[in-house]
């Protein structure tokens, strides 16, 4: 298996920097908001950097933030109902996260 098929088989994926790697998480093709991830694993030798630009060079739509991206095959589609979306922000709101500024983030696609 190729990571051009792995790919091909996959709708969306989200990328979080850690001290020690890149957390990986996968969703399939026919994903839907509120769904838990068909694959997830920590890559020790790939930086977020890296894997977001891998993702572009293959034609994803990647959208970041500190510390993290999340790429669609293909266009971005939210990753929550509008009830996630408002308890999101609340949790911003009362417990803000250094590097993201509240104003800046669209939490149907972000975070």
């Amino acid at each position: 298996m190729t990571i051009n098929s792995v790919l091909c088989e996959t709708g969306r994926i989200d990328l979080f920097q850690l001290d020690d790697g890149v957390q990986v998480m996968k969703w399939p093709v026919d994903w839907v908001p509120g769904t838990q991830p068909e694959i997830s694993y920590k890559h020790k030798q790939i930086t977020l950097a890296w894997a977001v630009n891998q993702l572009q060079l293959k034609g994803w739509t990647v959208r970041t933030w500190h510390k993290g991206a999340r790429a669609w095959n293909g266009p971005p589609r939210p990753i929550r109902t509008k009830g996630q979306i408002i308890r999101k922000r609340e949790q911003f709101t009362r417990h803000p996260r250094p590097g993201i500024q509240l104003y800046t983030v669209d939490f149907a696609f972000d975070c």
